[in-house]
């Protein structure tokens, strides 16, 4: 039994046709529409995570203020204090998470928005070069 080379995205990118127009310097390559990809699945990952922990905030917050007020009052009334401090606990962690997960997409939106642009450079100075030596013989 043999282990076959899998294919990747990478395995075209390597060998590029040469530009013939301008419109074959805009195109994106693989790894840029990956690139941007990748920063959209992430925040639209970090929103669903905001959301998730808010909502498991509020519900963790309801149920420990009902507990406290039964440990310590031995009553089941609703503390509030205990709900509030709970709730501003998920609120931050709530921020924290989406700050950062919206921090990672700006980064990787960033490193699509170079990587577009210097392919896209390169592509068209390869083109003016091949036009200027076609001209020149």
């Amino acid at each position: 039994m043999t282990l076959e080379k899998s294919k990747t995205m990478f395995d075209d990118c390597a060998n590029e046709t040469t530009p013939e127009s301008i419109e074959d310097c805009v195109n994106q390559d693989k790894v840029t529409t990956n690139l941007w990809n990748w920063a959209r699945r992430l925040e639209i990952f970090g929103k669903i995570l905001l959301a998730l922990i808010i909502i498991g905030g509020i519900l963790i917050s309801f149920s420990d203020a009902s507990t406290a007020a039964k440990v310590v009052d031995g009553e089941a009334e609703f503390q509030v204090k205990v709900f509030l401090v709970d709730m501003l606990t998920y609120v931050i962690y709530a921020f924290v998470e989406y700050c950062v997960y919206h921090v990672v997409a700006l980064l990787i939106g960033s490193l699509a928005r170079i990587v577009q642009s210097n392919r896209t450079v390169a592509r068209l100075a390869e083109l003016e070069a091949r036009n200027k030596a076609k001209s020149q013989e």
